[in-house]
């Protein structure tokens, strides 16, 4: 996964933590973080999970944006004579 891509979404949707996928310390301490976590906060954290996956950043609300990145992708194609 491409962290400085995911990184904005899980800070904004408040679905999970963030840390540098190369410092082991701090994924670790991320789990720990997690695995103390009271049942309701979990609770919590799921249901913002959720939420932004039927919500915002489902198949269904992405496929208009998905479609017309392809169409500007499909015109710039066209222009400089790309197949």
């Amino acid at each position: 996964m491409n962290v400085r891509l995911a990184a904005p979404i899980v800070r904004e949707t408040g679905c999970g933590l963030v840390v540098d996928p190369t410092d082991v310390g701090a994924i670790a301490a991320a789990i720990a973080r997690l695995l103390d976590t009271p049942p309701e906060q979990m609770a919590a954290l799921r249901r913002r999970c959720l939420e932004a996956a039927h919500g915002r950043y489902s198949w269904e609300s992405q496929l208009g944006i998905l479609l017309a990145e392809y169409g500007r992708i499909r015109i710039m194609a066209d222009r400089l004579g790309v197949d």
